[in-house]
């Protein structure tokens, strides 16, 4: 099975080469794991997250998974509007999308869209949810 920590830093490597994307946010460095701790980053801002991923059993021992993840967005503003806009970019790129990358492939669907909600004074947050069948290619280890 691929590493989740291996999918995800993909994804984001992904999510930092779509422009139409990133010219929503104010820099690359602005898309990052879920996990990041740090205090130097401005809004707008996406993290991802890896919510679960399970093993397929099968007769073949081919290390198939079922992953789901989210692209959680961040804004600032009096309204949620620039939350949605940044939303509808990610669920463009990866709705019924085929990605690749050096050791693995997966077909994406969009799981749906967590509209906005206000978390802050002036801050909110959205997620786009996606899953699909990892498979490793001839790349994988």
């Amino acid at each position: 099975m691929i590493h989740p920590h291996v999918i995800q830093a993909d994804l984001i490597a992904d999510l930092r080469a779509a422009a139409t994307i990133t010219d929503l946010l104010n820099s690359v460095d602005e898309v990052r794991e879920d996990q990041y701790q740090g205090a130097d980053f401005l809004y707008s801002t996406i993290r991802l997250a890896i919510i679960g991923q399970t093993y397929i059993l099968g007769p073949e021992p081919c290390d198939l998974s079922n992953i789901t993840f989210a692209i959680r967005a961040y804004t600032e503003g009096s309204s949620s509007k620039n939350n949605s806009i940044l939303l509808g970019a990610i669920n463009d790129r990866y709705h019924r999308r085929h990605f690749q990358a050096e050791t693995w492939q997966i077909w994406l669907n969009s799981a749906g869209l967590i509209n906005p909600e206000r978390v802050g004074a002036q801050l909110w947050r959205g997620e786009a949810l996606f899953d699909g069948t990892v498979y490793p290619t001839s790349g994988a280890v």
